[in-house]
C-alpha cells in the first residue's frame, strides 16, 4: 500500500512535536525535511513522466486528425488541457512550497535546536502548519491528476482512435523525439511572434519618418524589401539560422491597413506635384503611366481608393496630353498643314505625307505605343487613305502596265506605307501588283543571253526554289547556298545526271564519262565464333554510269566533292557521320528530284538554262556571277512572293511540326510521333517582329517500342528557319529542311 507524501509527513511531524513541546530538535527537523524532498522529487518525477507520455500521445493524434478544428473542443482536447491546468498548478505550488522549505532549513541549520520564545520559533511554527495544509493540497492535485489522466487514456483507447494507435510513441525514446520535435516547432511559433511583431514596429517608425513626395510614397510601398531587411537583420539563436521567418496573414492585414491610411492620405496631393515636375514627353511616357495592377506603379495600386486612383490618373493624363500635343502632336500638324496649303497635286500631297510619317515614326519609334501618338497616327493615316483613293484608278493603270520589277515596286510603295497596307485602297493596289508580278514572271524562254530576263527562267514546282533562282539571278550572297559543302556538291552532281539523262545531244564532243565509286577490296573482321563484326572497304574503284558531262563541269564537281569531304560525286552516303548519311539522303532525292523539273521547265537548248549552268559553275568555283542587264536580285522578287512573316501571322505549331518531322527522317533508332508536337515558348525579333526561337515538346518512341519526350529548339536567321537543337544534343545544330524554308517564306505556315 503506497504511502502518500501528507501521511509520511504527518507521523514525522507528529513524532517531531511530541518529543518536547517547547523545543524542536533540528536534527529532526532536517530528517524530516530530507524525507520531504525525497517523497516530493518521486511524485514529481512520476506526475513529469506521465505527463510527457500523455502530452506526446495527444501531439501525435493532434498531427494525425483534426480534433484541434472542432468547435466545442473535442473530449480528447478538453481533458488534456484539464490535465495540463493541473499539472501546472501542481509544479507552481510545488516550486513554492520547496522555495519556502528552503528559506526555513537555512535557519535549522545554524543551531541544534529552536526554543519556543526564541527569535526563529514563530517563523519554524508557522512553516511546519503551512506545510501541513499545503502538502495536503498537493497530495490531492497529484491524486486528482491521475484520475483525469485515467478518463484521458480512455478516449485515447477508444474505437475512434484505434487506427491510429499503432503510430503512438511506443519508448521513451520515441516520447523524447515527439516532444523535442514540438519544443523545436514552439520555439519556432515563439520566434515567428516576435519577427511580426518587429515587422509591424520597423513599419510604425518607417511611416513615421517618409516624406509626402511620391517616389517616396512609391517606395514606401515597397513593403518586400522592409520584409526582407527585417529577416536579414532579425536576432535569433544559431540552432534556428535556417528557418526563414514568414508573416503571418493577420500581420500582412496590419501592415495594409498601416499603408492604407498613409499612401491613400497623401497620394493626390504628392501625385499633382510630382506631375509638374515632367517637362519631356519621353519622360512623361516613362515616369507618368496609369496607376494599374500591371504598370510601374502598380505597387500602389492595393493601397489606392478607386476615388484616389482616378484623380491621379487624370492628373497624370492631363500632363500627358499637355505634353505630347505641345511638343510633338501640333508641331507634325503644322507640318500637315503646310504640306495641305502647298496647293500639290493628290499624289505628289501623299508622298510628302508618307515622307513625314516615315520621318515621325523612325523620330518617335519608342513612343509609338502610347495612346496620344496613336490617335494622331490614325487620324493622319486617314488623310492618307483619302488622297489614296484620290489616286487609285491611276495607279491600277500605271501598275498594270508596268514594264519592270522597278515600276511595279516604284508605283505601289511610293504611295504606300507599310502602315497603310492593310486598308482598302492598298489592298487593290497590291493586288493589282500581284497580277502584274505573275505576267512579268510567266516563263517566255529565250535563246539570246542578251534577252535574259527574269521570266527566261522557270522554277515552277522547285523544292528550292529560292535558293536555285538565287543562282540563276546571280545574287549569290542571298542564295542560301555556300561552296564546298555537301548540298552544293550534290546540286551540281545531279544537275549534271539530268541534263545528261534529259539533253544528251546537246552534251559537248569532247564529253566525258560520269563515273560512280565501287568496293574492289574489302576488309572483314570476325569474332572467336566466326560471325563478321565490321566491314571495310579498303580499295575503290571507279566505273562508268553511262551518263557523261562536260570535262569542266565534271573536274569542278569533282573538286567540290572532294572539297565538301565526300569521296565520289554523289556518294553521300559515303559520310562518316551517320545522322548526315541520312540527311544527304533526304537532300540527294530532292536534289534529284528538282533537277529533272529545272531542266525540263527551262527546256535544253534555253538561255536561261545556259545561265543557270554558267553561275552554278561560277558559284562552285568562286567567280563572280552572271548578272540580268536590269540587276535584279532575289529581294526585288521577294517582294512578291514573300509572305508577311510577323510572327502572330504565322501558326507557329505547325511549322515546328513540320520541321522535325522532316529532320525526323534522318533518325536512325527513334521514332518521331507526328502531330505530338506542341510549342512551349516563341521568342521574336523586336525590329521587325519576325520569329527568333521556337521551344517546343514532342513525343517520340524507339525501335523496340516505348513512349518518350523530348524537347527541340528551332532558331531563325534572316527570318528564316536555321537550326533544329534537340534536348539530346543540345549544342549540335541540326539544318532546318529547305523545302520547309521556302514553303515558310511563301506564307504555306500562316494563319
Amino acid at each position: 500500500m503506497r504511502l502518500s507524501l501528507k501521511n509520511l509527513l504527518l507521523i514525522c511531524l507528529a513524532l517531531i512535536l511530541s518529543s518536547c513541546a517547547a523545543t524542536k530538535k533540528t536534527d529532526e527537523l532536517n530528517e524530516w525535511y530530507f524525507e520531504n524532498q525525497r517523497q516530493s522529487v518521486w511524485q514529481s518525477s512520476r506526475l513529469q513522466s506521465s505527463f510527457d507520455k500523455s502530452h506526446a500521445n495527444y501531439l501525435t493524434i493532434k498531427k494525425l486528425t483534426k480534433i484541434t478544428e472542432l468547435n466545442p473542443p473535442h473530449d480528447l482536447t478538453q481533458t488534456f488541457d484539464e490535465m495540463s491546468q493541473i499539472k501546472k498548478n501542481y509544479s507552481t505550488r510545488l516550486k513554492l512550497y520547496r522555495t519556502k522549505a528552503k528559506a526555513v532549513r537555512q535557519i535549522w541549520r545554524s543551531t541544534d535546536k529552536i526554543t519556543e520564545g526564541e527569535e526563529n520559533w514563530n517563523t519554524t511554527d508557522e512553516f511546519l502548519t503551512y506545510s501541513n495544509q499545503e502538502l495536503v493540497e498537493l497530495d490531492t492535485l497529484y491524486d486528482q491528476y491521475f484520475l483525469v489522466e485515467a478518463k484521458f487514456n480512455r478516449i485515447l483507447n477508444s474505437k475512434e482512435f484505434s487506427a491510429y494507435s499503432r503510430k503512438l510513441p511506443q519508448t521513451t525514446k520515441a516520447v523524447t523525439n515527439v516532444l523535442a520535435e514540438h519544443e523545436k516547432q514552439q520555439e519556432i511559433e515563439n520566434y515567428t511572434k516576435r519577427f511580426n511583431e518587429n515587422v509591424i514596429a520597423a513599419m510604425t517608425r518607417k511611416l513615421e519618418t517618409t516624406k509626402y513626395r511620391f517616389n517616396d510614397l512609391l517606395k514606401l510601398a515597397d513593403k518586400d524589401s522592409l520584409i526582407k531587411h527585417e529577416q536579414n537583420t532579425f536576432d535569433h539563436p544559431k540552432h534556428l539560422r535556417r528557418v526563414r521567418f514568414e508573416l503571418t496573414s493577420d500581420t500582412q492585414r496590419q501592415l495594409d491597413i498601416l499603408l492604407s491610411q498613409h499612401i491613400n492620405t497623401h497620394i493626390v496631393t504628392a501625385a499633382l506635384q510630382y506631375a509638374k515636375q515632367i517637362q519631356s514627353p519621353r519622360q512623361v511616357s516613362k515616369e507618368l503611366p496609369l496607376i494599374d495592377k500591371k504598370s510601374k506603379f502598380k505597387a500602389l495600386y492595393p493601397y489606392v481608393s478607386a476615388d484616389n486612383r482616378n484623380a491621379v490618373n487624370q492628373a497624370f493624363q492631363t500632363q500627358r496630353s499637355k505634353l505630347f500635343n505641345q511638343a510633338i502632336i501640333l508641331p507634325s500638324q503644322t507640318i500637315l498643314s503646310q504640306i495641305e496649303q502647298q496647293g500639290n497635286q493628290p499624289t505628289e500631297q501623299l508622298k510628302k505625307r508618307i515622307q513625314h510619317h516615315l520621318a515621325f515614326t523612325t523620330q518617335y519609334k519608342d513612343l509609338l505605343d502610347q495612346t496620344e501618338i496613336q490617335q494622331h497616327l490614325h487620324q493622319t493615316q486617314q488623310q492618307r487613305v483619302t488622297l489614296l483613293n484620290q489616286i487609285k484608278e491611276q495607279r491600277l493603270r500605271m501598275i498594270r502596265n508596268a514594264s519592270s520589277f522597278k515600276e511595279l515596286n516604284l508605283f505601289y510603295q511610293e504611295v504606300v506605307t507599310a502602315d497603310d497596307a492593310n486598308t482598302t485602297p492598298a489592298m487593290a493596289l497590291k493586288a493589282a501588283q500581284k497580277r502584274t508580278y505573275q505576267k512579268v514572271t510567266e516563263f517566255k524562254p529565250v535563246f539570246s543571253s542578251a534577252n535574259l530576263d527574269v521570266n527566261s527562267f522557270n522554277s515552277a514546282n522547285l523544292a528550292l526554289k529560292t535558293e536555285l533562282t538565287g543562282l540563276y539571278l546571280g545574287d549569290f550572297s542571298n542564295s542560301r547556298l555556300t561552296p564546298n559543302t555537301t548540298l552544293n556538291s550534290m546540286l551540281f552532281s545531279n544537275y549534271l545526271k539530268a541534263y545528261s539523262n534529259l539533253c544528251p545531244q546537246y552534251l559537248p564532243q569532247n564529253k566525258v564519262p560520269i563515273t560512280k565509286a565501287v568496293c574492289d577490296t574489302e576488309r572483314v573482321t570476325k569474332n572467336g565464333w566466326g560471325q563478321v563484326v565490321s566491314r571495310n572497304c579498303v580499295k575503290w574503284v571507279d566505273i562508268p554510269t553511262g551518263m557523261y558531262a562536260d570535262p569542266t563541269l565534271y573536274q569542278a564537281s569533282i573538286e567540290q566533292s572532294r572539297q565538301a569531304g565526300l569521296k565520289l560525286i554523289g556518294s553521300a552516303l559515303l559520310s562518316s557521320d551517320v545522322t548526315a548519311k541520312f540527311s544527304a539522303f533526304r537532300d540527294e532525292q530532292t536534289l534529284h528530284s528538282d533537277m529533272q523539273k529545272l531542266i525540263k521547265n527551262n527546256q535544253c537548248s534555253s538561255a536561261g538554262l545556259q545561265r543557270f549552268e554558267d553561275n552554278l559553275y561560277r558559284f562552285t568555283t568562286k567567280q563572280p556571277p552572271l548578272t540580268l542587264n536590269r540587276g535584279t536580285k532575289l529581294s526585288d522578287l521577294a517582294l512578291f512572293y514573300q509572305a508577311d512573316l510577323d510572327y502572330q501571322n504565322i501558326h507557329t505549331q505547325q511549322l515546328a511540326n513540320a520541321l522535325v518531322k522532316e529532320n525526323a527522317r534522318t533518325w536512325l533508332m527513334n521514332r518521331y510521333s507526328d502531330g505530338s508536337l506542341q510549342v512551349i515558348d516563341t521568342t521574336n525579333n523586336p525590329e521587325d517582329n519576325s520569329l527568333k526561337e521556337i521551344l517546343a515538346g514532342y513525343h517520340y518512341g524507339t525501335a523496340f517500342g516505348g513512349g518518350y519526350k523530348g524537347k527541340v529548339r528551332i532558331t531563325f536567321a534572316d527570318k528564316m528557319p536555321e537550326c533544329l537543337y534537340f534536348a539530346d544534343n543540345a549544342n549540335s545544330c541540326r539544318p532546318a529542311s529547305k523545302i520547309i524554308t521556302n514553303q515558310y517564306e511563301r506564307g504555306r505556315y500562316n494563319k
